[in-house]
């Protein structure tokens, strides 16, 4: 194959060189897979904890969007509703959050 002056990433290689180099890889991957077990790898995480740390933050978002709010309000009114939305809406997604988790958590 003659390659021209005005070559690019894509058309550098030839088909069956990228498929050669695929094959390479993947068994490459199972391999080490397979040596390596890595579905035993990943910690087993509780339901209760994420849980738990969740309800930890959405308390924390709530306490400092509530002291935001009151040490902003005397200076400017629209900064401390800003900041008392940015915090609602933050509890709000850590809620959905919750709600899937319990649903889909196994």
């Amino acid at each position: 194959m003659v390659r021209g002056c005005r070559e690019t990433a894509f058309n550098f290689f030839t088909n069956r060189e990228i498929v050669e180099w695929l094959n390479r890889e993947s068994k490459l991957l199972l391999t080490l897979q397979k040596f390596i077990n890595v579905k035993n790898m990943a910690p087993k995480i509780k339901k209760q904890i994420v849980l738990r740390v969740m309800y930890v933050l959405i308390a924390i978002i709530v306490i400092a969007s509530v002291i935001a709010y009151f040490v902003l309000v005397k200076d400017r009114e629209w900064a401390a509703f800003f900041v008392a939305c940015c915090g609602g809406l933050l509890v709000v997604n850590l809620i959905i959050i919750i709600i899937f988790v319990q649903k889909n958590f196994k």
